[in-house]
């Protein structure tokens, strides 16, 4: 008697899960889920992050939706609302970085290669080649594939602030993007991490309640912010300024100045260009700089600290640099505006309108311009 009691309560207890499940199942698909941008495989025929090409679908950030965006993926599986076509005539400049580039919760028409494209009304072209989780050893790698496949006139790479160590192997190896791996003999090379598509993303990504956990409530992030929290100082424990880590950790700062180093280096011959025809741009530090007491508490940061040699190292380099910390605080003094959103801390529509205009006035752009002309 006790053991079909005992049986039937689990019954009752799995049905009741089961029924739990299903009901926020049913209830979830009535709201605008984050539905993924489904990445494909990156492997030696194809060796370049991107996602699965010709997809629309919902990008949704947070518990309660606070951004919703419909993003489209193009033919060479880049967000985008224009095809890419390395046939076409006309100069083309390539725009490369992370998720600010990729811009999955901005409008398109919106996002600073639509603004630049506008402006070029079919005499030149403007192809974003970005995705989120990219740094600067995955800048290269996209350097690279754009010089191979597009051929372009010039070159903009923006930089922000978890760019540096995220592009060392020791920091950071998520299959699919490239990284710099230390030599025995001390010498950073690039390296790619091959990545499968797992045989069960299809079951996963159709449910919305799977997607809800995974890509709005970020749950598997919370064990990096937990790790995060032990080792950072206590001072600066959980803080982030420029959307990494605040802890200026002497031998992160190290490893990641050799990183820059060598993505300097690197950058000529993988984009195919002179660093004439290169423009780098750097983000500011957000939104610590709408404070003046916050803004100097970042100068000694960890991206305070980096963008500093940044900006110091590709100059001196002979590439044209921009620092969007001056940009956003010239703007941000005339029209009040911020530049990230209530609930997210990339470039909202003003940013990336900012962002457009420092670009045009470059001595960069306006040599490709005139070259489209």
């Amino acid at each position: 008697m006790c053991q079909r009691s005992t049986s039937l309560a689990l019954i009752v207890m799995l049905l009741t899960v089961v029924g739990i499940v299903l009901f926020l199942e049913l209830i979830l698909r009535l709201f605008p889920v984050n539905e993924g941008l489904r990445s494909m495989a990156v492997t030696e025929n194809s060796p370049i992050f991107r996602y699965t090409p010709h997809r629309k679908s919902i990008w949704s950030k947070g518990w309660n939706f606070s951004i919703v965006n419909e993003v489209h993926t193009n033919n060479f599986g880049f967000i985008s609302e224009i095809d890419y076509d390395p046939a076409a005539p006309g100069p083309l400049l390539a725009i490369v970085g992370d998720s600010y580039i990729e811009a999955a919760m901005v409008p398109h028409h919106e996002t600073a290669p639509a603004l630049l494209n506008k402006e070029l009304v079919g005499k030149g072209r403007v192809y974003g080649f970005g995705a989120s989780g990219s740094a600067l050893s995955q800048y290269l790698a996209y350097a690279e594939y754009a010089r191979d496949i597009f051929h372009p006139e010039a070159l903009v790479v923006l930089v922000v602030g978890n760019d540096f160590d995220e592009s060392l192997l020791r920091y950071k190896s998520v299959p699919g993007f490239h990284y710099f791996a230390e030599q025995a003999s001390g010498e950073l090379r690039l390296i790619r991490i091959d990545r499968e598509v797992p045989p069960w993303r299809e079951v996963f990504t159709r449910s919305s309640l799977a997607m809800y956990l995974a890509a709005n409530l970020e749950i598997g992030h919370v064990f990096e912010r937990v790790k995060e929290l032990v080792q950072s100082s206590p001072s600066r424990a959980g803080r982030y300024v420029g959307n990494t880590s605040a802890s200026a950790n002497p031998i992160r700062i190290a490893e990641s100045l050799r990183g820059v180093d060598a993505f300097i280096n690197m950058l000529p011959v993988k984009a195919g260009l002179m660093p004439k025809k290169i423009l780098l741009v750097i983000d500011a530090v957000r939104p610590d700089m709408y404070d003046p007491a916050a803004r100097q508490d970042a100068e000694s940061t960890y991206f305070g600290l980096m963008r500093r040699h940044f900006l110091a190292k590709a100059s001196a380099a002979g590439f044209e640099v921009i620092d969007m910390e001056t940009e956003f605080r010239e703007d941000h003094t005339v029209t009040g505006r911020r530049y990230e959103y209530p609930t997210d801390t990339h470039w909202n529509n003003a940013g990336h309108e900012v962002f457009a205009r420092a670009v045009q006035r470059s001595a960069v752009y306006r040599s490709f311009y005139a070259a489209a002309q």
